[in-house]
């Protein structure tokens, strides 16, 4: 698992984006659209087998969106599993709060 609400792991991520920019640059490329993350931990997944990505992040709910709000303060935990079929059994999954997102 990689934690990115750690130190440690902000730190691996970090390393991994800067190895992946000076690629590019000592291959003389210029990155051409977008670099995201998705870019850096789908390298992180081949070379050191991560399952599970924990993150803090801002995401835009109903009332960011109607208010045009807008944040870098993350206001969720989000654990993204990748393969979830092989990690996750339904049977044990237990429903803790059921409702709507305002």
């Amino acid at each position: 698992m990689l934690n990115l609400t750690l130190p440690q792991g902000k730190k691996l991520f970090n390393e991994y984006r800067k190895r992946s920019l000076d690629k590019f640059a000592e291959a003389g490329k210029e990155i051409i659209g977008r670099f995201l993350d998705s870019d850096i931990l789908d390298e992180m997944r081949k070379d050191l087998g991560i399952d599970f990505v924990l993150s803090d992040l801002y995401i835009r709910f109903a009332i960011q969106r109607k208010e045009r709000l807008e944040s870098k303060v993350p206001n969720v935990t989000v654990l993204v599993v990748r393969n979830p079929s092989n990690h996750i059994h339904r049977t044990t999954i237990k429903e803790i709060l059921k409702g709507d997102i305002k």
